[in-house]
């Protein structure tokens, strides 16, 4: 699959599906720090910073994929 599929299929993607594709996505050696940062975003990852401000609670499988997604693009691990 190329990157351009790849970023068609995130743009498209239903999040009530899951998150085993994106995390698959993420696992793709060509995974750029672009895709990463859409899948981020696409996956609400503005909402984990309203989580941690207010200290309020998030869907657990969420709140655990978006977490370690931020850590990700953070650290440069991409």
């Amino acid at each position: 699959m190329t990157l351009s599929e790849l970023n068609e299929i995130i743009d498209h993607y239903n999040w009530d599906d899951g998150f085993e594709f994106p995390k698959k996505v993420l696992e793709y050696p060509q995974c750029y720090l672009a895709l990463a940062l859409r899948i981020f975003y696409l996956g609400d990852g503005f909402g984990y910073f309203k989580i941690l401000q207010h200290n309020i609670g998030g869907r657990k499988e969420w709140l655990q994929f978006i977490s370690t997604l931020y850590d990700d693009i953070a650290s440069a691990d991409m």
